[in-house]
């Protein structure tokens, strides 16, 4: 009886074990499920983001390419002040010289699963190897963009604000801004940009040397921020190929 009363003992302790076990289990495999669905959802939402960064990217890029094409035909200019005329001067001073830009890189579901200290959901080594790099990218690329804005601001600004007519300058500026927008979404060419005219000559300053190493460097940091900006739209694409909804 002693013997019967032990083992009876023991079947009912390893069947109330089991039943732990199996609440356990069942609760991981819920929590699996849960955060698979959630991974998913997250991938889903990174591919959209990566989608629109990439577009952003190409968008400022074009007007990055134009201030350096600005900026290399001005540099071109220097030294032919008779040969350049006054309102292709005050074109390219205008468009090479006044505008800054930041890229906007809109990775809402990356950001929210840093904030939130989940990244761990991402399961595809991959995938999560691709952030990292991506993320590295958009740190070099946020310092270009540092050293344009804090040469723009410390040194360009400076010499237009003591050189130029920032009015002229100013309209022309944003007039190309205008433009491009037009011709992005399809409209006219901004009438302002037709119709301005200035009467302000600045082709004396074609031979400053000042504006000789302004320009160069211009030509430099905006280099180097196009490169930067490549290079994390490259690393966008091959996350982009790592993410669900490429096919």
């Amino acid at each position: 009886m002693k013997l019967h009363g032990s083992s009876s003992l023991l079947v009912e302790l390893l069947v109330v074990a089991l039943g732990v076990l199996l609440a356990l289990w069942a609760d991981q495999w819920w929590v699996d499920i849960q955060e698979q669905r959630e991974e998913q959802k997250y991938l889903l939402a990174l591919y959209e983001d990566v989608s629109q960064a990439i577009e952003a990217i190409d968008t400022t890029s074009a007007e990055a390419g134009e201030w350096l094409q600005a900026a290399t035909d001005l540099s071109a200019a220097q030294g032919r002040a008779e040969q350049v005329g006054a309102q292709e001067v005050i074109r390219l001073l205008g468009i090479a010289l006044f505008n800054i830009e930041v890229y906007e890189i809109p990775l809402g579901a990356y950001e929210d699963l840093l904030v939130t200290g989940r990244v761990g959901l991402i399961s595809d080594p991959e995938v999560r190897l691709g952030l990292s790099r991506l993320e590295q990218k958009i740190s070099e690329l946020r310092t270009a963009e540092t050293d344009l804005t804090e040469t723009q601001h410390g040194i360009i600004d400076p010499f237009l604000v003591g050189h130029t007519n920032l009015s002229a300058l100013a309209r022309v500026g944003y007039s190309a801004a205008d433009s491009r927008s037009a011709q992005q979404s399809g409209g006219p060419l901004a009438p302002a940009l037709i119709t301005n005219r200035f009467d302000v000559d600045h082709r004396a300053l074609l031979d400053n040397l000042e504006l000789q190493s302004i320009v160069a460097l211009r030509i430099v940091l905006l280099s180097e921020l196009i490169v930067a900006a490549t290079e994390v739209r490259q690393a966008l694409v091959e996350l982009q190929d790592d993410l669900p909804g490429t096919d």
